[in-house]
């Protein structure tokens, strides 16, 4: 049995995303960020509802964004998508030049408006299954 020491592979520290082989000071910044992005994560569970039907009630009040059905972003991002359809066959069909920072900018904001309501897609994603990861996490302790 050889029992000289081996050096660290590459698939090795590829596994463990370059940390095994990276300076101290490197390995010890990624450690305490990951530490405090946990943390940051815990807060973030407790402040959801563990309680089913609260969750459910949270959760239906982000889908309701203003007085719509839809959450923030999604109905801007519709008729920003619509009007910049309708702008580009009319450009065509004209022969009108559309002004390419008009373009950016629609686009710009429908991507905007799609982040707003991905967010709150993920947020009511979070709240709905937080009673199960709850349970979960008490009967793992």
């Amino acid at each position: 049995m050889n029992t000289t020491p081996q050096p660290v592979s590459i698939h090795e520290n590829r596994a463990v995303n370059g940390l095994a082989l990276s300076a101290d000071p490197v390995f010890e910044e990624t450690v305490t960020t990951a530490r405090e992005l946990r943390q940051r994560q815990a807060e973030y569970r407790k402040s959801l509802p563990t309680d089913p039907a609260e969750a459910i009630r949270l959760a239906l009040r982000h889908l309701e964004y203003d007085t719509g059905d839809y959450p923030e972003g999604v109905e801007e991002a519709l008729h920003l998508s619509a009007m910049l359809v309708e702008a580009l066959r009319y450009s065509e069909v004209a022969g009108y030049e559309w002004e390419p920072e008009a373009a950016i900018y629609v686009a710009d904001r429908i991507e905007m408006a799609m982040r707003r309501a991905t967010a709150a897609l993920d947020r009511v994603n979070d709240i709905l299954r937080n009673p199960a990861n709850a349970a979960r996490d008490s009967s793992e302790v």
